[in-house]
C-alpha cells in the first residue's frame, strides 16, 4: 500500500516539475508585467457649431423651459416646423398649474417622436472631462439639453456650440430677455443660439442643477437615430 502512494506522489511531483520546467523555458514566469494601457481622450475639433436660426429664438411660456428646449433640439436636428407650445401640450405628466417638467418626461416625449437620447453619468467626472464629453457630442451634431440653476430656479436650456480657444459655449436659452411677445433677444448675432457663456458660467449653472437630489449634472444628448426596440 505504501509503495502505491509513493508511486502516486512521485508521478504528481514529476508532472508538476515538468509544468514548471516548460513554463520556465517559455518565459511565462520570467516575462515582465505588461505595460498598463493608458486611455487618451480622442482629439476634437477646437470649435464646432450646430446650426440654429435667429428666427427660432422663441421666448418660453410660463415654466415652459423644458418643452421649449426640447423643441429647439428638434429644430437643430432638422424638424424646423416644430411648435414649442404644442410640444408643451403634448409633454406627458406636466405638473398641473405650475406646468413644470421633469427630465424623464422630456425623454419620454422625444422617444415618442423617434429621437434617440443618452443621459451620461457626469457627476463623478472632473470638470475637464465633463467639458470634453459635452464637446464630443456636439462635434457629432448632437444638441444637448442641460438642467441647472439659474437665479435660484431649476432651468432647462439647449447647448449648440463650443469654442475651445475662447473657452465659450453657445446656447439657446428660452428665458433670455424678451425682444417681443414671442421672441428673445439674440446676443449672438450671426453665431448660433441666443447667448454665450464661458466655462465658469456653465459649471456654475450645472453644479446647481437637480430635483430633490435627483438629476444632478443632468445632460440629455439627442440624436436623430431611431430609438432601438427593447
Amino acid at each position: 500500500m505504501n509503495n502505491y502512494y509513493k508511486i502516486i506522489f512521485t508521478a504528481a511531483f514529476l508532472s508538476l516539475l515538468a509544468v514548471i520546467t516548460y513554463r520556465s523555458e517559455t518565459n511565462v514566469f520570467l516575462d515582465p508585467k505588461p505595460e498598463p494601457i493608458i486611455k487618451t481622450e480622442p482629439t476634437l475639433p477646437t470649435s464646432h457649431q450646430i446650426s440654429y436660426k435667429t428666427e427660432w429664438n422663441y421666448r418660453q411660456d410660463y415654466n415652459g423651459c423644458g418643452p421649449f428646449s426640447a423643441a429647439a433640439a428638434m429644430r437643430a436636428l432638422g424638424d424646423e416646423n416644430v411648435d414649442s407650445l404644442k410640444v408643451g401640450e403634448a409633454m406627458p405628466l406636466r405638473v398641473p398649474r405650475r406646468k413644470s417638467t421633469l427630465p424623464k418626461w422630456i425623454e419620454m416625449y422625444l422617444h415618442r417622436q423617434w429621437y434617440s437620447t443618452q443621459t451620461p453619468k457626469l457627476s463623478q467626472r472632473s470638470d475637464d472631462k465633463k467639458f470634453h464629453y459635452l464637446q464630443s457630442q456636439l462635434a457629432q451634431n448632437k444638441p444637448i439639453i442641460l438642467l441647472g440653476d439659474l437665479d435660484g430656479y431649476q432651468h432647462f436650456l439647449t447647448l449648440l456650440w463650443y469654442d475651445q480657444e475662447k473657452n465659450e459655449w453657445y446656447l439657446y436659452d428660452p428665458i433670455q430677455k424678451k425682444w417681443n411677445k414671442w421672441y428673445t433677444i439674440d446676443q449672438n448675432g450671426e453665431i448660433t443660439g441666443n447667448t454665450t457663456w464661458d466655462n465658469e458660467q456653465l459649471l456654475q449653472f450645472r453644479n446647481g442643477g437637480g430635483v430633490y437630489g435627483f438629476y444632478q449634472h443632468y445632460a440629455l444628448v439627442i440624436s436623430t437615430q431611431k430609438k432601438s426596440e427593447e
